[in-house]
């Protein structure tokens, strides 16, 4: 019998709907560009911090997005605090959803089904989630755009939504087959298992 790997719910629920834009695209998904790149923006902090304290390379690391949107020293700061608050608070919606995930996976040892129409459809729970982690992305956008007012801000967005778009290029997701799954050719030899925790 051929065997697939159960699809991993998350990439589908809770996947970004960023991807690199053809001409005419539609435009991309607000919180998912801002999650994007407030995560970016803590993974330079933290790259910084990591850093030789007081180093060039450090301080570079640390005052690029201030340099880049033209902010002030202060702004860059605030810009900071309302990207770790974003972080924080979607990685707690993201474990939530790995719990419920892995519950699911349970059900299917060993995390195996014998053929795509088996696959589960994802607990409707996974896009609660989703909206969960949009309202909290749209919540701190609109917080900064408060700390900032409106001309700074713009500086932000327009930033956002243009120069950091055109770097964002996950891989899309088929709708047609949500997980990319394909039966083995027979006698191929059996895909690896994918785990819960590992999923790219």
């Amino acid at each position: 019998m051929q065997r697939l790997p159960l699809a991993t719910m998350v990439i589908v629920c809770l996947s970004s709907s960023l991807r690199a834009q053809p001409p005419n695209a539609p435009a991309v998904n607000t919180p998912a560009l801002y999650r994007a790149f407030f995560n970016h923006a803590q993974a330079l902090e933290k790259a910084a911090s990591d850093a030789e304290a007081g180093s060039a390379k450090g301080r570079e690391l640390r005052s690029y997005y201030q340099h880049k949107i033209g902010l002030s020293e202060s702004q860059a700061a605030t810009l900071k605090q309302f990207a770790a608050q974003c972080v924080n608070a979607t990685q707690d919606v993201d474990r939530r959803a790995k719990a419920i995930i892995e519950q699911v996976w349970k059900q299917y040892p060993p995390g195996r089904v014998a053929s795509k129409d088996q696959i589960p459809k994802p607990p409707p729970e996974l896009a609660q989630l989703t909206q969960e982690r949009d309202d909290v992305t749209n919540a701190q956008v609109q917080g900064l755009r408060a700390a900032l007012g409106e001309t700074s801000f713009g500086k932000v967005d327009g930033y956002v939504r243009t120069e950091f778009a055109k770097q964002v290029k996950p891989v899309p997701v088929p709708a047609a087959n949500p997980a990319g799954l394909r039966p083995a050719p027979a006698g191929a030899a059996r895909p690896p298992r994918l785990q819960p925790g590992n999923q790219p």
